[in-house]
């Protein structure tokens, strides 16, 4: 799959099995690329080509670039793990603006509780859960996630200049 079209056409792209619908569209701050991909771990490699692209093609800091695409794989990953149906959509947008990425995953699963959640401390070695949020919190500025009964939306921004 050609990142380009992915991230600056509008359509389908077919990568790793998966079918992924994208494009680029105009935001108040400039252009926003806007993913949606069913929830299969087959569309994960396919949606972080299409976020590093959008990036690198705004002059993004090389390590700022890996460490958005880390963070946004990450919360990818768990929306996957916790969407629901295979075919659930799991919609994934980007903007660069001012010199900050701020990036959103949502997808429409189950949810999980919130309260109490610090993603600034890593879980201990007896916990299975929440490493996911701590190393986004480790490699981002901001880091917001709401989550209920109508799915779960982490949003995160990084300075990247």
């Amino acid at each position: 799959m050609d990142d380009e079209n992915v991230a600056w056409g509008v359509g389908e792209a077919e990568g790793d099995g998966a079918v992924m619908r994208g494009s680029t569209g105009v935001s108040r701050d400039g252009e926003k690329l806007v993913l949606e991909c069913p929830a299969r771990r087959s569309s994960a490699p396919t949606i972080r080509r299409a976020l590093r692209s959008y990036l690198r093609q705004r002059s993004c800091d090389e390590r700022a670039v890996r460490d958005v695409v880390l963070a946004a794989g990450e919360a990818l990953n768990n929306a996957i793990a916790h969407a629901g149906a295979e075919d659930s959509p799991i919609m994934v947008s980007a903007a660069v603006h001012g010199g900050r990425a701020s990036v959103e995953v949502r997808d429409a699963g189950r949810g999980f509780e919130t309260r109490g959640l610090d993603a600034s401390r890593c879980p201990g070695g007896d916990s299975s859960r929440g490493r996911g949020l701590f190393l986004i919190h480790s490699v981002m500025d901001e880091l917001r996630v709401e989550s209920g009964s109508g799915g779960t939306t982490v949003r995160m921004a990084r300075r990247v200049d």
